[in-house]
C-alpha cells in the first residue's frame, strides 16, 4: 500500500511539528508592491549586480519595472497575460522576470530544454507570449512559435547598468490597460522537474511567494546591508522565493552571474563580497573541489552559506564548513511548497545531515497506512500551512494523489529525531525494493560519501530477474583519484549491512542531471546497461572454473564468465547460501556469506577461496588433501 491511501487519514495537528514563532503571518502584498517599497526606500542603493558591470540601483529597477509594464501594456499584454522568460542566465533575466511578475504573470524557462519539451510546456502552461533575446532563432523561440505564442524581444543594455533591457512587443494586439495585479493574483506559474513523468504545472499567487519571501528574509537575518551571490538558475522559483525576493524586499543587493564557474566563484567571493551564496549540492561539491586546488587562502565577507535542491552528504557539508570558515546551512522545499525546513543560524546548530526545523509549514511524518509515526522512524514527508499551493492546474488526477485531508504528501522519505529536525532518506519513487527489503538510497549515498575519494553519489534501482530490483551505485570520483568497484564496495560493506551493499557501482565523469540540476536515476539505470556489459571471458584457472560451475548449476545458465556477476545473472540471498555451501564443502574452506556480496565473481571469489584459511578438521566436512583440491598437484 502507497503512504497515505485514500482509506487512511493523516495525523492531525497535534502531531506535526508546530511552525516556529518567528515564522509568524505578514500582512498579504504583491511582489510589486515588495520592490516599490525598496525603491522608495533605497533609491541610490545598488539593486542588481553582475561581473564586470555597474550596478542598477533600486531606483533604476523601479523604472525598468515601470517602463516594462508600460511596454507589455501597449502591446496588448497585461494583467492575466501569461509571458514565458526564456534568456542566459544573468542580469537580464533577472530584472525580465521581475517586472514581468508586477505587471503579468511569468513562466520563467531554462534554455537547457529541447524544443519537444519546451513546445510541451508552452502549451500547457497556456503561454500568450515569450521574451527572448533579439536575433535569436532558440529552440525555445521555435517552440514559441509551434504554439502560436508572440515572441517580445529583449535588447540589452550592453553599455547600461546590469540588468537594463528595452522590450520590442509585435504588432497585431490592442493596447491593454496597465493594472496591477492583485495578492491573489498569479505571478508565476512553473513546472515540476518532469524526470519520471510529465511535468506538472504549479501556480504561485503573489500573496504565496511574498510570504516565502518574507519567512526566507527571517530565517536569514537578512537586512539591507546583504549582498547574496545567485549561484541557482533563475529558471528555477527558489532563486525569487530564497534570494531575489527576500534581498531585494529589505534593500539588499543580489549578484546575478552568466554562468556557475566554480573556480570564478572564488575570485567573486573576493571581488563582489557576498555576504551569503545559495547553490545546489552538486554545486556546493564542485565549489569545495575548486578549493582544494587553490593553493591560497580564499579572502570573503561571508556570514554563511545556504545549501538547497538536495541533501548535502554531512561529509561535504563539515569540509566546506572548514574550507569556507562560516556555517552551510541546508533547507528543504519544493517548488510546490517553498521551503518546508530550514537550519537555523549560529548560535544554534542543526546536526550534520539535517535540513533543519520547520519554517512556516506543519511537517508530520505518516507510515505506509497514513498515520503518525515516532521519533526517528522512518515515513513520507507532508506538509501543510500558508505557503502551500492550492494544486496542479489542470490536473485533478495528479491533486488526488498529492493531498490528502488538508496535507500535502511531499513524495519524500524522512524522519524528524526529538530535537525536531528533519532528515532526508530520499524520493519514495526511488527506494530500492531488492526482493522485499526496501532500501532507502540515501542511506548508501551517506555512506559511500564518507570516500575521501569520492565527489558524488547517487543509488538506483537495476532490474534483477528474480528480485524485482537490484541495487547498483554510481560515483563521481575526485581528481587523482585511484579507488576500484571493489574498493568502494568493501567501503561501503564496512558501513552498511550486507543487503545495502550496491551489486555493481560504476565510475562515471559526471552525473546525468535534469534542468532542476537533479540527478536522473532513470538515466542511470539505462546507462548502467551500457557501460556494466562485458564480453564473455572464459574461466581461467581451476579454481575459476569450479565457482563459474558452481553458480551456473545454482543460477540455471548455461554457462558463467570470468566477470559475470552473480547476482545480476539472478541470484539472490537464497541462492547465494546454497552456493557457497557448495563452494565450502569442495574447497573445504569458510567463506562465509558477505565474501559473495563483496565478491560476486568467478575471478574475485577464487581469489577469496585461494586466500582462504583451510577448515580444520572436525569444524565440518572433511578438509580434502591439498591434490584434490582444484589448481593443485
Amino acid at each position: 500500500m502507497t503512504m497515505g491511501s485514500e482509506s487512511t487519514s493523516f495525523p492531525p495537528r497535534p502531531d506535526a511539528v508546530p511552525r516556529p514563532r518567528a515564522a509568524a503571518r505578514h500582512p498579504p502584498s504583491t511582489i510589486r508592491e515588495l520592490l516599490h517599497a525598496s525603491v522608495r526606500a533605497y533609491p541610490a542603493a545598488p539593486a542588481i549586480l553582475a561581473p564586470d558591470r555597474e550596478p542598477l540601483s533600486f531606483g533604476g529597477l523601479g523604472r525598468q519595472l515601470d517602463e516594462t509594464a508600460e511596454v507589455l501594456a501597449r502591446g496588448g499584454f497585461g494583467r492575466g497575460s501569461r509571458i514565458a522568460v526564456a534568456l542566459p542566465e544573468g542580469p537580464e533575466y533577472a530584472v525580465a522576470a521581475l517586472a514581468v511578475c508586477c505587471c503579468a504573470t511569468c513562466a520563467p524557462l531554462s534554455l537547457d530544454l529541447d524544443e519537444e519539451g519546451l513546445h510541451a510546456l508552452i502549451v500547457s502552461m497556456r503561454i500568450d507570449a515569450l521574451i527572448a533575446r533579439e536575433n535569436e532563432d532558440s529552440a525555445a523561440v521555435r517552440a514559441a512559435r509551434r504554439a502560436g505564442a508572440a515572441i517580445i524581444r529583449l535588447r540589452a543594455s550592453v553599455e547600461g547598468p546590469a540588468g537594463t533591457s528595452s522590450l520590442v512587443v509585435p504588432p497585431g494586439r490592442s493596447p491593454v490597460a496597465s493594472e496591477p495585479p492583485g495578492i491573489d493574483d498569479i505571478a508565476m506559474v512553473t513546472h515540476t522537474s518532469g524526470t519520471t513523468a510529465a511535468p506538472k504545472i504549479v501556480p504561485h499567487t503573489h500573496r504565496r511567494i511574498a510570504e516565502a519571501a518574507r519567512t526566507r528574509a527571517e530565517l536569514g537575518q537578512v537586512t539591507c546591508r546583504d549582498r547574496s551571490l545567485l549561484l541557482t538558475p533563475l529558471s528555477n522559483v527558489t532563486s525569487f522565493r530564497r534570494v531575489l525576493l527576500p534581498l531585494l524586499a529589505l534593500g539588499g543587493s543580489a549578484v546575478c552571474v552568466a554562468r556557475f564557474d566554480p573556480d570564478r566563484f572564488l575570485d567573486w567571493l573576493e571581488a563582489i563580497r557576498p555576504t551569503y551564496y545559495m547553490a545546489s549540492a552538486a554545486r556546493q561539491m564542485a565549489i569545495l573541489e575548486a578549493f582544494r586546488r587553490r593553493s591560497r587562502p580564499v579572502k570573503h565577507s561571508l556570514r554563511f552559506a545556504h545549501s538547497g535542491g538536495a541533501n548535502l552528504p554531512a561529509s561535504v557539508q563539515i569540509e566546506l564548513e572548514r574550507a569556507l570558515g562560516v556555517p552551510v546551512i541546508q533547507s528543504y522545499g519544493m517548488n510546490e511548497t517553498g521551503v518546508i525546513a530550514q537550519a537555523p543560524l549560529p548560535p544554534e546548530r542543526a546536526p550534520p545531515g539535517s535540513v533543519g526545523r520547520p519554517t512556516n509549514v506543519d511537517i508530520a511524518i505518516a507510515d505506509e497506512t497514513g498515520g503518525p509515526v515516532g521519533a526517528d522512524e522512518l515515513g513520507e514527508i507532508i506538509v501543510r500551512g500558508p505557503e502551500i499551493f492550492e494544486g496542479y492546474e489542470n490536473n485533478p488526477a495528479a491533486n488526488a494523489l498529492a493531498f490528502r485531508d488538508g496535507w500535502f504528501r511531499t513524495g519524500d522519505l524522512g524522519r524528524i529525531d526529538r530535537a525536531g529536525f528533519l532528515f532526508l532518506s530520499g524520493r519514495i519513487k526511488d527506494v530500492i525494493n531488492r526482493g522485499g527489503v526496501k532500501v532507502p538510497p540515501g542511506e548508501v549515498e551517506d555512506a559511500l560519501a564518507l570516500h575521501p575519494e569520492v565527489a558524488q553519489i547517487a543509488a538506483f534501482a537495476l532490474p534483477h530477474p528474480t528480485l524485482g530490483e537490484d541495487l547498483a551505485a554510481a560515483v563521481v570520483l575526485r581528481p587523482g583519484a585511484t579507488v576500484d568497484e571493489e574498493g568502494l564496495r568493501n567501503f561501503a560493506h564496512a558501513r552498511l549491512a550486507a543487503f545495502k551493499v550496491p551489486t555493481r557501482i560504476m565510475i562515471l565523469s559526471e552525473m546525468p542531471r535534469g534542468s532542476f540540476e537533479k540527478v536522473r536515476r532513470d538515466q542511470l539505470a539505462r546507462i548502467a546497461a551500457v557501460e556494466l556489459q562485458h564480453d564473455f571471458v572464459q574461466p581461467r584457472d581451476e579454481f575459476e572454473s569450479a565457482v563459474a560451475r558452481i553458480f551456473a548449476e545454482v543460477l540455471g545458465v548455461d554457462r558463467v564468465g570470468a566477470f559475470d556477476n552473480f547476482f545480476q545473472l539472478g541470484g539472490d540471498s537464497l541462492r547465494a547460501m546454497s552456493a557457497l555451501a557448495r563452494m565450502e564443502s569442495i574447497f573445504s574452506v569458510t567463506i562465509g556469506v558477505e565474501a559473495l556480496f563483496l565478491k560476486p565473481t568467478a575471478a574475485a571469489l577464487a581469489v577469496a577461496i585461494r586466500e582462504a584459511e583451510p577448515r580444520r578438521p572436525g569444524n565440518g566436512p572433511p578438509m580434502l588433501t591439498r591434490a584434490a583440491r582444484p589448481g593443485t598437484t
